[in-house]
C-alpha cells in the first residue's frame, strides 16, 4: 500500500561498564540502556467513491475525461494518523574468568538484551494500531557462553574455543476482528533456540606473516 510517511525518532543510550581482576580472577560487567522516542505520521490512501463500483465506469479523475488516464487516480487522502511512543529496553552483559596460566584461560558469560530491529518503524495505517501496536518489530535475546582461551610457550599460536546457547523471542502483534467488527490486539511470541561450538585459531608464523 503507498501512503506519504514521515518519522522522527531520537535515541538515549547511557552505557556503563566494570572491570576487576582479583589474583588469578578476571570480574567484567556491562549495562546499557536505550531511550527510543519517536513520533510518526502517517495518511493513508483510499479509493475515492467515485472511482469504485458502478462509478467507476465513468470516473474521469481531475479533469472529468475518462479518456484521460494519466490523471485518473483512484486514491485519495484519508485522515492522518499520529502516534507518539517511549521504549525502554535494557542490555546487560556479565563474565567470570579464571587464569589457569598465563597462557590459558577459561571463563563463562552471561547476556541478556532487548533489542529493536533498527531501521524498521511501523508505519500505522490506522488510529487504532498507533494507539495499541508497540514501535519496533522488537526481539528479546538470551545467551551463555563457556570458553577456552590458549596460547603456546612463545605465543605464536593463540586460539578460543567456545560453547554457547542463544535464544531469541520475537514479539508478534496481529488485529483480528470480534464477530460484531471491533478489532482488538493478540500478542504471542516466536521462539527460537540455537546451540553451537565456535573455534578459531591464529598462528604468527614470522614477524609478517
Amino acid at each position: 500500500t503507498t501512503y506519504p510517511y514521515k518519522s522522527r525518532e531520537r535515541n538515549i543510550q547511557p552505557m556503563f561498564a566494570a572491570a576487576w581482576s582479583p589474583g588469578k580472577w578476571d570480574l567484567n560487567g556491562s549495562y546499557k540502556g536505550t531511550l527510543t522516542l519517536a513520533k510518526t505520521h502517517t495518511i493513508p490512501l483510499i479509493s475515492s467513491p467515485d472511482a469504485t463500483g458502478a462509478n467507476g465506469l465513468n470516473y474521469g479523475g481531475l479533469d472529468g475525461n475518462k479518456l484521460t488516464w494519466y490523471d485518473n487516480v483512484h486514491h485519495v487522502r484519508d485522515k492522518q494518523v499520529d502516534a507518539s511512543k517511549r521504549v525502554f529496553l535494557k542490555n546487560y552483559s556479565v563474565s567470570v574468568g579464571y587464569n589457569l596460566t598465563q597462557r590459558d584461560k577459561i571463563y563463562y558469560r552471561h547476556s541478556m538484551a532487548g533489542n529493536n530491529i533498527t531501521g524498521i518503524i511501523n508505519r500505522y495505517q490506522t488510529q487504532f494500531n498507533a494507539d495499541n501496536k508497540p514501535l519496533f518489530p522488537q526481539v528479546d535475546l538470551k545467551q551463555d557462553e563457556a570458553a577456552y582461551v590458549f596460547a603456546n610457550a612463545s605465543g605464536s599460536v593463540t586460539g578460543q574455543v567456545t560453547l554457547f546457547r542463544t535464544e531469541m523471542q520475537e514479539w508478534i502483534q496481529q488485529t483480528p476482528s470480534n464477530v460484531d467488527g471491533s478489532t482488538y490486539v493478540l500478542e504471542y511470541l516466536k521462539h527460537f533456540v540455537s546451540k553451537g561450538v565456535e573455534a578459531w585459531a591464529k598462528w604468527r608464523i614470522t614477524p609478517k606473516l
